[in-house]
């Protein structure tokens, strides 16, 4: 009965109620306390019952203390937390007018929502009343309890009396199950001290939480009497470790009791492990000795091998660096740790040598001062006498190995170093021996360039050796390329130690010996003879007796003379280095010995030169030199002696202190195991395992290993059928799930658990017709009659428990993220089918199995959370599977919180309706997101059946819940209602529900929202309820009619003054009036909260003892605010919550500024309303200036980020649906500016760092993330909305360039995840470019420049983001793309335009265009650098290529795909894509080349060509695409062409490629359709005037006859064209432009054939066609003298432009001439025509003067000087008098004939009286053209007078 007890209590009642109940009223935890210190007996399971009760109840205490420090749910009134509750009596008047008039309260609520059905059942929690309400404080939505209840004022007067030294406080709490628990660990028994060292784990874990430091050095009596209850629980812990020490049992492991040694190793070590977790809490005392932490140090040094805690290392080292660096140390210390710093640079385990190197490394002061040190004694040889520097020179000669390190030549030590190898100085006193030898270790070194450098050191002892004259290879040969690579090898030489004896004896090796040393002997059977010998001496066992014939000798003698003999007898040289390897290997002595031969280094250097083609020979000499040049550090003869050898109880002390060894052996035994006994014994290991030394190697365990799952794989494929089968799959799944809780703890958030372990686990759980599936039947029932039965009964309720269990654990290891479906993902849909089976409650409700409904509903509540379950059904569809869940959630929610019949006397059901409401409020979200039934909401209308009469109760069951004392189910209940409301239906059939409550659903929303002590996950809740009612539009004025409305009307209130009833959007104003809403916000953004947690939780602990045996401390709650610091020591009140202005507590202006009223408080006020949802807004207004702030002593709820998103998304609604309105109060208010205040990117950067930094203690991070970055995203949004329609908002915005550089700063930032936060990421971006595109696109100019100014300082990271983010081609990231392309192209088109409008611009920063093509640093560079785009890098050539990368598949995708595709997306991406690269083109050089050299010119014309291509089969009718005719087609041919003509203009080698690539002939082939289609005629004349400019190879190609390739038609004409198949393109633009010309009409299009024409006249070939053109005659057509309208003047215009561009050509002033009447029109155009045609005609006739074959026919032309002199003479246009006076000049220079005219008309003198007035004007206005006019004249003058 008592273990039946616990579990109820550790199922139910601990599930049920806040966990603080439990200390404020300690029988409950007393009574478990006395059971876990019972007396020792046989049965230990009462025990073992009891901590694992006591430990769910601290885990449900860790829950609590997190909800606590949530700043979401901070809330200043939990009365449920008080020790003296009957204060709610007491409380102030409601939170504001609006909700105490309007709003709701939780007695309207309790009446409205229980039907008429009250139910008086008692909570067990002291503050018992109606329990459909359950409410124990001021609601949310603004009204007090129930003051009538009597029973409740009973109740609450009996708790007040309740003496308060009965309490608990957390730290006395857990120190009293520490002294209760830890003396139970004196056992052997295995299943009760694992059920101890999990308490303790859970009590620790908490302590740390909750336990000021401060307490250690607290002098009062109660904070000593705990320091000492501590003191005393270190000293239990020292006898258990004594206890269970393997000296204890030195019984052989062979003896019964090995199975208690295995038990005593496992709790030795999980003690062990309580013993670093309770010295975690003790605080270092500053002032302590060193020497006391080096001995510590030093004691903890043997354990080190065995636990690897290498932070201890690096810690050390900082330790002895500090210690090393003070000016007064503890030289014992100091010589104590230098020992330990030698042990540890020495330790046997190489990652303990690693780290501690690498820590000497980092250490800078270690790392500088040894460097300095050492290179300042090898430069004193002179301060030392000559013995003391030879003793330097040995040690540093030992020492030469480990120092070669720092050879270099970038370093003073390394260069010192050098200088000590060099073998032609004897200043150090080193031998040439050991100078040789460290030349040759250099030469193992990766570095080309040190081994090169070695090498010639090496060369040089080559070529001075004794002898060297007669040695091979000659001096002469020695290459150095070779020698610095001879020691290198590419072979991987394993290293094989066998020590078993061969197949060889030593008689065959002396036979064989005997042949090799014998003379004389065959050559070939010498060499045999060595081989063998080679092969039998990898036998260890041989080389004794080698050795003892002179062995060694008579090899080192072989190789000797090979390098000297002849060619024919040097084949033994390989064979004898062979055997030396083999010997050197095996023998430290003679590696010792031949260390020092100078000759045999040498010899094998030739050796290997000689021999350096065979790699085997090169391996073989290269090892041999390894083995003989580290001979100093090498040097491990160790004997090995019976001190040293293991015992066997050490061996399995070794064996059981290995935990991964452990896992795995316990593994292989389960494998092999053929009994459940066997399988049961170890997995009961394991599990001990996971419970007492949870850590790395469990961790590495479940995450490495690949195979641990498939060996327990056969125990979850088959369905228990006995009772030893349920027990068996019980503990598999306890193991998984305590595996699976470990690795959370030591695993990131993002990524708690391998996919592949995931993948199993999820098939397990979802598989259909798995044995788990099938185990979730109905929940267990009460038990039978019998033991027998009552013990199955009891494995099966456990089983069940322990499948719940596993479920939950598995759901919490899944990365959470709502943002899409997490795969691997199966049939979750059956599995929540099977859970709602389980929901059947139609029975009697005193007959639920409660424990098996809250673990049920636990469950659904984890699998649930995750969205798309609904569609992995097999058995039922999605709406169908919803259906059925909703009903029986329903049932319960109105069973549990609402009330039936019976309950009353239940004490239960508050974990129930918590849990449930979650439920619902995920099936809510489900249902909106995947539902196929458009009427779902309806289904939310609960139908009670009460016999067999049907009620219907609407949703009353969810208003209850917004009253509800728990905030978690309050923001349960208001996120049903916010998934209801998102759409129209479901906005219709909530307000209809709400129409009793006094102000409908707007009144109880913005009641709760405007409250100033609710916490703000409610309140964002309440906010996101009216974001949902105001996202649709509404009507606006008086309503003639109520009610009977199908569509969504708003809010309706009624103004009895006026006597009128206002709807919709006038409503809405009126409301938002009333609540002052922007005041309200104002005030809520001056107390935001930006730390992910409210720390710390402390805990009081002044109260005296109440436990005798124990004596635990209790405290009250209250906190004295005039307490001193050493007071306030361990107090763990919720303290105060940082904000941007530092540590505040809660200010008073946190929400709103109520009212105060005066109606009663108890009951509704009286409201005159002519609909059930309608306002008095009359008495609204006589209420609204009578307020006061009456909540100046009470504490204020904080906000944080996630509600001022909702508010931002409410108040950007408001801004759409009433501009002018919304936006006088946001700019009244400051809304705005404070918003953007708000905006700090660091924010973002702190908690990037606390989910990296913090592990698990940064859970809490992730959330406040996404909540920080969604806030500035909906901040965006609401500015996008304003910019748009308020001009004033639009200039604030860019004058405020600060605050607009911190939202564009947001854009750097990129989560690389696919998660939640990702995807908040992804939005962030979007909403912050979508803002800028809104500016550029309202304020073009000015926008530009403050842009220009924010983005410059960021450019280079803002470049590579948007690079980044153009290289996410996934479906998720198509919505940033999209808007990154819109914003590249709106911003760097409108820095086009302004280089257009102003090329010579200055402007404070730098532009953009300047920006682009500035380079980058090396590390961007990296990324914009590839191979096949060489060139310096810049953000216009990264930006160009990742829009090229984009480009190219683009373009390579077939018509067919592009008509295949349905949605227009992919289309509109095409056409931004294209927008944006020809932006970037427009403005950066850099990218131009990029795209140029990436071959997008070919891609283009390439897809040019495909769709002509398929035009014409189009035409033909080869083709069929579905709704489609040659429209797109002719589009896309547009498209391509335009994009073309940006890419070559200004830069001619686009131009040379296109002409290569052959664009010409293509455009010549698309002119019979350019005939048909204007849009894409002007394209291409668009184009063809770009493509010709200043490019010749280009324009030539115009006069290029190209036949028409193109298939024929059916009547063999060319499809669509005219019957011409050959021709130039010059000739079809002439033809074109005569057919404009005929139409007497200037047209775009004739303006567009002259400027081509224009440009074309500047190139010889076009000229040539355009000499035996007739159509240049036709300028002799104009009269200028005629009077013309504007048109003719217009074309006039632009035949003077084309004759221009012909003059500045001898060829075309040729054709000029030809023209009849040229002249005379020219002259004509000069008197009468228009100012641009005088000034071109001007032009044309200066440059046929100055071409003296022109001159002649000039002056034939009578009329010539006359008419410059009229040009000369007029002063309107100093330009035109210019080119006069330079025509005149040109036209008498060096012609006599020319001189004679103009004297003859006696022009003289009047060109002298244009000079002075010209020289008078310049004095006085210094005009350029006038100084060069007055230069001409005067030359004329002079040239007239000669």
């Amino acid at each position: 009965m008592l273990i039946g007890s616990c579990e109820f209590l550790a199922d139910v009642v601990f599930q049920d109620f806040p966990a603080e109940i439990f200390l404020q009223r300690p029988e409950i935890i007393k009574s478990l306390l006395s059971l876990v210190s019972m007396p020792n007996r046989t049965d230990h399971s009462v025990v073992i019952q009891a901590c694992k009760t006591l430990t769910v109840f601290i885990r449900c205490l860790q829950v609590r203390i997190r909800y606590f420090q949530d700043p979401a749910l901070y809330t200043s009134k939990q009365d449920f937390n008080s020790t003296t509750p009957s204060s709610t009596l007491n409380s102030g008047p409601p939170s504001s007018c609006y909700s105490a008039q309007q709003g709701v309260s939780p007695s309207t609520l309790v009446r409205a929502g229980s039907g008429g059905f009250t139910d008086h059942r008692d909570r067990g929690d002291g503050k018992d009343g109606d329990s459909s309400s359950s409410v124990s404080r001021d609601s949310s939505v603004g009204l007090e309890p129930d003051q009538n209840n009597g029973d409740l004022l009973n109740l609450l007067d009996m708790d007040a009396a309740q003496p308060q030294h009965q309490q608990l406080s957390l730290p006395q709490l857990l120190v009293a199950v520490l002294q209760r628990a830890l003396p139970r660990l004196r056992t052997a028994e295995l299943q009760l001290g694992t059920a101890v060292l999990e308490l303790s784990d859970e009590a620790l874990a908490v302590l740390r939480c909750v336990l000021d430091q401060g307490l250690w050095s607290d002098t009062r009596d109660a904070a000593r009497e705990v320091v000492d209850r501590l003191t005393d629980c270190l000293d239990c812990i020292g006898d258990l470790l004594g206890f269970h020490h393997h000296d204890q049992h030195n019984d052989s492991p062979l003896d019964p009791e090995l199975g208690e040694l295995t038990t005593h190793r496992i709790l030795y070590m999980g003690v062990a492990a309580t013993v670093t977790r309770f010295l975690i809490m003790i605080p270092i005392d500053k002032k302590a000795s060193d020497k006391h932490l080096a001995a510590l140090a030093e004691d903890a040094l043997p354990s080190l091998g065995y636990h690897l805690h290498l932070p201890f290392v690096s810690k050390f080292v900082n330790f002895i660096s500090i210690l090393c660096s003070k000016k007064k140390s503890d030289k014992v210390a100091v010589a104590q740790c230098t020992s330990i710093l030698l042990k540890l640079l020495a330790f046997p385990v190489e990652s303990v040598r690693e780290m501690c190197h690498t820590a000497l490394l980092d250490a800078i002061q270690v790392r500088k001062a040894s460097s300095d040190c050492f290179h300042h004694l090898l430069q004193s040889q002179m301060l030392m006498s000559e013995g003391l520097w030879q003793e330097l020179m040995l040690a540093l000669t030992k020492a030469l190995p480990l120092l070669q390190s720092y050879t270099d030549e970038s370093t003073p030590l390394g260069r010192r170093l050098w200088s000590l190898l060099d073998p032609t100085t004897s200043t150090h006193n080193i031998s040439l021996l050991d100078k040789l030898r460290a030349s040759l270790r250099l030469m193992y070194l990766a570095d080309r360039k040190v081994r090169t450098n070695a090498a010639k050191h090496v060369k040089w002892f080559l070529c001075n050796e004794q002898g060297s004259v007669n040695r091979f290879p000659s001096s002469s040969d020695l290459d150095l390329g070779d020698l610095c690579s001879i020691l290198m090898t590419n072979m991987t030489n394993l290293l094989e130690e066998d020590s078993s004896p061969s197949v060889f004896t030593e008689e065959g090796m002396m036979q064989v010996f005997e042949i090799f040393t014998s003379n004389p002997v065959d050559p070939d059977v010498k060499k045999s003879a060595g081989d063998q010998l080679a092969t039998m001496l990898r036998d260890p066992h041989l080389h004794a007796l080698f050795k003892e014939k002179g062995g060694v000798e008579d090899i080192s003698s072989t190789i000797q003379k090979a390098v000297e003999a002849s060619k024919d007898e040097a084949d033994n040289k390989a064979t004898c280095v062979a055997m030396l390897k083999n010997l050197l290997h095996h023998d430290y002595s003679l590696r010792h010995t031949m260390a020092r031969d100078n000759n045999l280094y040498n010899t094998l250097l030739r050796v290997s030169l000689l021999l350096q083609e065979e790699l085997t020979v090169k391996t073989d000499v290269s090892h041999v030199m390894v083995l003989l040049l580290f001979d100093e550090v090498a040097k491990f003869d160790i004997r090995f002696c019976a001190i040293l050898q293991l015992t066997e109880i050490e061996r399995t002390v070794l064996e059981l202190s290995c935990v991964s060894w452990q896992l795995h052996s316990c593994l292989a035994s389960i494998k092999t195991a053929g009994s459940h006994a066997e399988v049961t014994s170890y997995l009961n290991r394991m599990l001990a395992y996971a419970v007492a030394v949870p850590g790395q190697a469990l961790t590495q365990f479940l995450t490495n290993s690949q195979n641990w799952y498939t060996v327990l794989e056969r125990f979850l494929n088959v369905t228990p059928i006995s009772n030893c089968d349920q027990r068996l799959l019980q503990l598999v799944l306890k193991f998984i799930s305590s595996g699976l809780q470990c690795v959370r703890s030591h695993f990131s958030v993002s990524n708690p658990v391998t996919p592949t372990v995931l993948t199993w686990l999820i098939d397990k759980i979802y598989k259909p017709d798995g044995p788990l599936m099938s185990l979730l039947k109905k929940s267990v029932g009460p038990a039978e009659e019998g033991i027998e039965s009552a013990a199955t009964n009891t494995i099966k309720r456990s089983l069940d428990k322990q499948i719940l269990q596993f479920v939950i654990s598995v759901n919490l290891s899944l990365p959470y993220q709502l943002c899409k479906r997490t795969p691997p993902v199966l049939m979750r849909g059956d599995f929540v089918n099977r859970l709602q089976r389980r929901l059947n409650i139609s029975e009697a409700p005193h007959f639920y199995n409660l424990a098996s409904l809250e673990g049920t509903l636990s469950c659904l509540m984890n699998v649930t959370a995750r969205p798309g379950w609904s569609k992995e059904c097999s058995e039922l569809d999605t709406t169908s599977l919803c259906n059925q869940l909703l009903n029986s959630l329903l049932e319960v929610i109105w069973s549990f919180h609402i009330g039936r019949g019976g309950t009353s006397l239940s004490f239960m059901g508050k974990g129930v309706t918590k849990s449930t409401a979650l439920c619902l409020r995920h099936l809510a979200y489900e249902m909106y997101s995947n539902s196929d039934d458009k009427d779902w909401v309806k289904n939310w209308l609960y139908k009670r059946q009460d016999g067999s009469l049907e009620t219907d109760q609407g949703l009353n069951w969810l208003i209850t819940l917004w009253a509800y004392r728990d905030s978690e189910v309050r923001v349960a209940g208001l996120g049903i209602a916010v998934a209801l409301t998102s759409t129209e239906a479901g906005r219709l059939l909530v307000a209809s529900s709400c129409k009793h409550i006094p102000g409908g659903i707007w009144g109880a929303a913005f009641s709760i929202l405007l409250d100033p002590v609710e916490c703000s996950m409610v309140c964002q809740q309440a906010a996101l309820l009216l974001v949902n009612l105001t996202s649709q539009t509404m009507p606006s004025g008086c309503m003639e009619t109520a009610g009977g409305a199908t569509t969504w009307q708003g809010p309706v209130v009624t103004d009895e003054d006026y006597q009128m009833v206002l709807q919709g959007i006038s409503a809405l104003e009126a409301l938002v009036s009333h609540t002052n809403l922007y005041a309200s916000v104002s005030d809520l953004l001056t107390n935001v909260c930006w730390v992910s947690l409210v720390q710390p939780v402390l805990v009081n602990i002044e109260l005296p003892p109440v436990l005798e045996d124990t004596s635990l401390l209790s405290s009250s709650s209250d906190t004295v605010s005039g307490a001193s610091d050493q007071e306030k020591t361990g107090r763990t009140a919720l303290t105060t919550v940082t904000r941007e202005s530092g540590h505040h507590s809660p200010s008073a202006s946190a929400r709103s500024k109520p009212m105060s009223t005066g109606g009663s408080q108890g009951t509704a006020p009286d409201t005159s309303l002519s609909s059930s949802t309608a306002t008095d807004i009359s008495q609204l207004r006589r209420q609204g200036g009578q307020g006061k702030d009456v909540a100046s002593d009470e504490g204020h709820s904080v906000t944080t980020p996630g509600l001022v998103a909702a508010v931002v998304r409410l108040l950007n609604n408001l801004v759409q649906l009433s501009p002018r309105s919304c936006l006088s109060g946001l700019q009244a208010h400051g809304i705005l500016s404070s918003l953007l205040r708000h905006v700090n990117p660091s924010r973002v950067q702190t908690l990037c760092e606390e989910m990296t930094t913090f592990g698990k203690a940064g859970y809490a991070s992730a959330p406040a993330l996404c909540n920080l970055l969604a806030m500035y995203s909906s901040i965006a949004d609401l500015l996008t909305t304003c910019v748009t329609i308020d001009t004033n908002a639009r200039g604030e915005l860019l004058a405020n360039r600060a605050d607009l550089g911190a939202l564009a700063s947001l854009v750097l930032f990129q989560w690389h995840g696919k998660d939640d936060i990702g995807s908040v990421c992804t939005s962030l971006s979007v909403s912050v470019l979508r803002l800028l595109s809104s500016l550029l696109q309202t304020q073009g100019p000015a926008a530009l420049i403050s842009l220009s100014a924010v983005l410059g300082p960021i450019w280079s990271p803002f470049a590579e983001s948007m690079a980044s983010v153009l290289a996410d081609r996934t479906p998720d990231g198509l919505p940033l793309l999209g808007v990154s392309l819109d914003f590249l192209a709106l911003l760097l088109t409108e820095e086009s335009r302004s280089l257009i409008r102003d090329p010579d611009r200055i402007l404070e920063t730098a532009t953009l265009s300047e920006l682009l093509d500035t380079q980058i640093d090396e590390g961007a560079a990296q990324k914009a650098d590839t191979p096949e785009v060489p060139g310096p890098s810049t953000t216009g050539k990264l930006l160009c290529q990742a829009l090229v990368k984009l480009f190219e598949p683009a373009m390579a995708v077939s018509w067919e795909e592009k008509a295949s595709k349905i949605d227009k997306v992919e289309g509109d991406l095409r056409l931004k894509l294209l927008s944006a690269l020809k932006a970037v083109l427009a403005v950066s050089h850099t990218a131009k080349q990029t795209a140029l050299d990436s071959g997008i010119v070919e891609t283009t014309i390439e897809q040019l060509k495909q769709t002509h291509a398929q035009l014409n089969l189009e035409t033909l009718g080869v083709t069929k695409l579905t709704g489609r005719k040659e429209g797109p087609l002719l589009q896309e041919l547009v498209m391509i062409l335009d994009f073309l003509r940006t890419f070559m203009c200004d830069n001619v080698d686009v131009k040379v490629a296109c002409h290569h690539s052959g664009l010409t002939g293509v455009l010549q082939r698309l002119w019979a359709w350019c005939q048909q289609e204007p849009s894409l005629l002007s394209c291409v004349l668009s184009l063809l005037t770009t493509y010709c400019a200043y490019c010749n190879s280009a324009a030539s190609s115009f006069t290029n006859s190209v036949s028409a390739t193109l298939p024929p038609t059916g009547s063999g004409k060319s499809v669509g064209g005219t019957g011409s198949n050959s021709g130039s393109l010059l000739h079809y633009v002439l033809k074109l432009a005569q057919r404009e010309l005929d139409r007497d009409e200037c047209s775009p299009l004739l303006r567009l054939i002259f400027g081509l024409l224009t440009n074309l006249a500047l190139n010889s070939d076009c000229r040539t066609v355009l000499w035996k053109s007739p159509f240049v005659n036709q300028f002799s057509q104009l009269n200028p003298r005629k009077r013309k309208g504007k048109i003719r003047a217009a074309v006039d215009l632009l035949w003077c432009d084309l004759i221009l561009a012909l003059s500045f050509s001898v060829d075309g002033q040729q054709i000029i001439l030809k023209i009849p009447d040229s002249l005379t029109v020219l002259m004509d155009l000069m008197e009468a025509g228009s100012s641009l045609c005088q000034r071109s005609a001007t032009l044309v006739v200066r440059n046929l003067c100055c071409h003296a074959p022109n001159k002649p026919k000039l002056l034939a032309a009578e009329r010539i000087v006359s008419v410059l002199m009229q040009q000369i003479e007029g002063r309107e246009d100093e330009e035109i008098q210019l080119i006069a006076t330079s025509a005149l000049w040109a036209l008498v220079y060096n012609n006599h004939k020319a001189r004679v005219q103009v004297k003859a008309q006696n022009v003289a003198a009047r060109l002298v009286d244009v000079l002075h007035r010209l020289q008078a004007s310049t004095s006085q206005r210094q005009s350029q053209a006038a100084s060069s006019s007055c230069l001409n004249l005067k030359a004329v003058i002079m040239a007239v007078r000669d």
